[in-house]
């Protein structure tokens, strides 16, 4: 009997210590994940940087970055609208009147005429 109790009290202290071990290797997984990293900052002091890149603040920001770049889109649309117009003006495109035309052209002339006529 004694001997069945000695197994029962060695099997409970390996459970105890197996089940302590395993929340002691969780634990570390969690400190691991939200805890410090390789280089000693927290997840608040990481969050803190990547909440600095949302907003303006002179130009070194993501926000900052992405307004130039609209605003650049923005100029280079006006450039290229301009271009446009101004190809459109230069090329004068031959007479010909003699090939039928879809609806769709027959518009896209008469628009250019009528341009043309008020210059």
């Amino acid at each position: 009997m004694q001997l069945g109790m000695v197994a029962a009290i060695i099997a409970s202290i390996t459970a105890i210590f197996g089940f302590a071990y395993a929340m002691y290797k969780i634990a570390k997984r969690i400190e691991g994940a939200i805890g410090v990293d390789d280089e000693g900052r927290t997840i608040s002091e990481r969050m803190s940087k990547v909440e600095y890149q949302l907003w303006e603040n002179g130009g070194s920001s993501m926000k900052d970055q992405m307004n130039e770049t609209a605003e650049l889109a923005k100029k280079t649309a006006v450039e290229v609208g301009f271009i446009k117009q101004v190809m459109l003006h230069l090329v004068d495109l031959p007479d010909l009147s003699y090939v039928k035309e879809s609806p769709q052209e027959e518009k896209a002339v008469a628009k250019r005429n009528t341009k043309k006529a008020k210059n």
